[in-house]
């Protein structure tokens, strides 16, 4: 689908590049068109109308001009610009993490607009109810991998489709096995039940209902453990962003 020229598109600044002296190259998530390049002329003057509407994490509608190739931006009306985001340099590193991910998802799909809608929620979400950063990125985690096909079984044994009792996930086929089936899997980690219920909850939950959910750091450590691993081999992909979420517990 092509931009028409002087289009508002609805979206998101999710990263910026200086480009000489006073301008800025714009990456915007937008639900239409997937992630669009754009210049933002003149938005590193100071009185420059663009400025504001040019910063990463603005949420808004972007008036674009169309020449050919090229794409400029003209106006900026701002929705929210998650100010609050960069106040919190752990829900900031998970927002760029989040970005990083919609990044890889949406190379894959053509349709972003439940992606888009995932990635507002969880920004929102961070930036305004201050929700414990770990279960929105679970949340998100959950959500994407079901957007992308990939979504994973914690309510039943993959195998039989029997309750499971003890904790076995099978990393490779996505999901839990009961404890006569487990001789058929090779591929599994041992959870605890605990952590098993807790991420299946933190998936089936809406956003605004995550804050009844206390995580421990026994059961974090557990999700994060065999959680990582079921990414990793699925998506084929180590995201920088997260490793620097990690290291954020410690500041």
């Amino acid at each position: 689908m092509d931009m028409t020229n002087d289009e508002k598109v609805y979206g998101i600044v999710i990263r910026f590049a200086h480009y000489k002296d006073y301008h800025k190259m714009l990456t915007i998530f937008t639900p239409k068109y997937g992630m669009v390049s754009a210049l933002s002329p003149g938005s590193k003057r100071p009185k420059s109308p663009l400025r504001a509407g040019s910063e990463l994490f603005v949420f808004g509608n972007f008036t674009i001009k169309v020449r050919g190739e090229r794409k400029t931006l003209s106006d900026v009306e701002i929705v929210d610009p998650f100010y609050d985001l960069r106040l919190d340099i752990e829900a900031l590193a998970c927002a760029c993490y989040l970005r990083d991910f919609c990044e890889f998802a949406s190379q894959t799909k053509e349709d972003n607009a439940e992606i888009f809608s995932l990635f507002i929620r969880c920004i929102t979400f961070m930036c305004h109810n201050k929700i414990n950063v770990r279960l929105v990125r679970y949340a998100f985690e959950v959500k994407i991998m079901d957007i992308l096909g990939l979504n994973v079984v914690l309510d039943k044994c993959i195998e039989c489709a029997g309750e499971v009792t003890k904790g076995l996930f099978n990393i490779q086929e996505g999901g839990v096995v009961c404890d006569n089936c487990k001789d058929k899997h090779f591929s599994t980690v041992k959870v605890s039940p605990q952590a098993i219920n807790t991420l299946k909850l933190i998936g089936e939950l809406p956003m605004d209902k995550l804050s009844v959910i206390k995580l421990n750091d026994k059961i974090e450590e557990e999700i994060d453990s065999f959680w990582s691993k079921y990414l990793r081999w699925h998506l084929d992909k180590k995201f920088r962003a997260a490793d620097f979420m990690d290291k954020t517990r410690d500041f």
